[in-house]
């Protein structure tokens, strides 16, 4: 069986070892003539000038966000947790719920205070409804 891509032996070029390293030295010598063997003359200062200012310009383009930082952090520590929950717990299911858990005992420890205002608030305006309605005559039309 041949193989798909080999070369036909008609259109092959047998070209040995000295043979390619001539034709490379010669094409090289023909492009050296071409340019005139001159190389161009660099400034230094100024080519690193330039390399200081794209880097700057490129920090400019690429700065991060310092409130979006904090919330890919806060989302990465939560879901630490969530998996810490998951792996101690068994499931997610379980840990899911150990998370509601903890989250409602919060809110109704929050929320107690904020209910005794609310009703310490509402009494007191009730006493100074009563209050003006007796110093005016008695709540009479």
């Amino acid at each position: 069986m041949k193989p798909w891509f080999a070369r036909r032996p008609d259109t092959a070029v047998a070209v040995d070892g000295p043979d390619q390293l001539d034709a490379y030295k010669e094409g090289r010598r023909d492009e050296h003539s071409r340019l005139g063997r001159e190389r161009p003359a660099i400034d230094k200062p100024a080519l690193n000038d330039a390399y200081d200012r794209g880097r700057r310009d490129e920090r400019r383009r690429h700065r991060g966000s310092p409130g979006i930082a904090f919330l890919v952090l806060l989302v990465a520590i939560v879901g630490g947790v969530i998996v810490y929950l998951a792996i101690r717990e068994g499931s997610f299911t379980t840990a899911g719920a150990t998370v509601d858990r903890s989250i409602s005992s919060t809110a109704q420890k929050v929320q107690a205070p904020i209910r005794g205002a609310e009703d310490k608030a509402g009494n007191a305006l009730e006493n100074a409804g009563q209050r003006l309605k007796n110093t005016s005559g008695g709540g009479q039309n």
